[in-house]
């Protein structure tokens, strides 16, 4: 998610690296039907002891002054979650103050997040100088992991989701009724006695990213977002419609390994309906391709889109329509990262 001055990846440079948090000796995982047992688990703490040896000293509850004296600090957070119950966005006020912690004592802080979804990440964000997003890792996900952050694989994950500042952002904000709390854990009897309340979810086509556009509410990590350890350029987008028969328009343009490490690059495709006669989102991802690199090696990406890209629901034809009008196409490494622009237009149509 975050890699300033490019601490990561670790090189043999680096001596001393404390590593603490919360799931280092233990493996993350959610609970209720996602807590499967596996087997062969391989912790955090078993393997960047493997990957970093003698340089990884691993303490629960370090002083300010073992987290200052570290070259770099390893600092894992996360959260338990499950079907059986909602989790606040926040993190445990244990984690926060954590990570807090190691922010301020050491400007050389990797902040690696284990979680089933988004957190609260607005208090620290800034300072961390690294946060890797784990998501949860799984029995053997520690493994690379720790590849990861010695660099001997090249990270090309993207964010399948928003992470907001703050749950207020969020259209699930203000659901719970005044005076509820949150609560973890398997009580049916309680369950049962509680009084049901209605969850209105009011965002209609608005899902996801779709919201936050629409409400041009500035998130902390945008849908699609996902660093690599090499950067990439975009560039001569073409844009061409085809016979009938064929895909509706389609799209070519390039993309270039502008660094120095193989990597890959997911490239995005979103469409965008200039002017609609019924409420659309800003724009909407259509297509993506990913495409693996070697330095200095370029690649010609073609994206194909049909007539139910451009379409939207008339509810008074009661039919998918498209156009007439103008749509712009909007390429790039993330919803927020758009390298490209082209437009297009077209007469009305039904798409089938």
């Amino acid at each position: 998610m975050k890699n300033d001055r490019n601490v990561l990846p670790i090189g043999d440079q680096t001596k001393k690296i404390l590593l603490t948090g919360a799931y280092v000796d233990t493996l993350a995982a959610g609970g209720g039907s996602a807590e499967v047992k596996g087997y062969n688990h391989r912790t955090m703490l078993d393997e960047l002891r493997t990957m970093f040896g003698k340089r990884i000293r691993f303490t629960k509850s370090p002083s300010d002054e073992e987290i200052h004296s570290a070259d770099v600090v390893f600092c894992n957070v996360g959260t338990l979650d499950s079907e059986g119950w909602d989790r606040p966005f926040a993190l445990p006020a244990e984690q926060e103050n954590l990570v807090k912690r190691c922010v301020a004592e050491n400007t050389n802080t990797v902040v690696i997040v284990t979680s089933g979804g988004g957190a609260r990440m607005t208090d620290w964000s800034e300072r961390a100088k690294a946060i890797l997003y784990a998501w949860y890792v799984g029995q053997s996900g520690n493994t690379a992991l720790a590849e990861i952050l010695a660099g001997k694989i090249n990270p090309s994950g993207k964010l399948p989701i928003t992470i907001e500042k703050e749950f207020q952002d969020s259209p699930g904000a203000g659901y719970t009724p005044k005076g509820e709390e949150l609560y973890s854990g398997w009580n049916s009897d309680g369950e049962e006695a509680h009084p049901v309340y209605d969850v209105r979810y009011d965002e209609g086509i608005f899902v996801g990213y779709r919201w936050y556009e629409k409400k041009n509410i500035e998130p902390l990590f945008p849908f699609g977002h996902g660093l690599s350890y090499t950067s990439f350029e975009y560039r001569d987008l073409d844009i061409s419609r085809e016979k009938a028969g064929q895909p509706v328009v389609s799209l070519r343009f390039t993309v270039k390994n502008a660094g120095i490490r193989e990597g890959a690059e997911v490239a995005q495709v979103y469409v965008q309906d200039v002017e609609c006669s019924v409420p659309r989102p800003v724009k909407e991802l259509k297509g993506f391709r990913k495409v693996s690199l070697k330095p200095g090696q370029q690649t010609t990406v073609r994206v194909d889109l049909h007539a139910s890209d451009f379409a939207f629901w008339n509810p008074e034809t009661r039919r998918w329509q498209a156009g007439p009008g103008v749509f712009r196409i909007l390429v790039g490494s993330s919803s927020a990262d758009l390298r490209l622009a082209g437009e297009v237009s077209m007469e009305r149509f039904d798409a089938p």
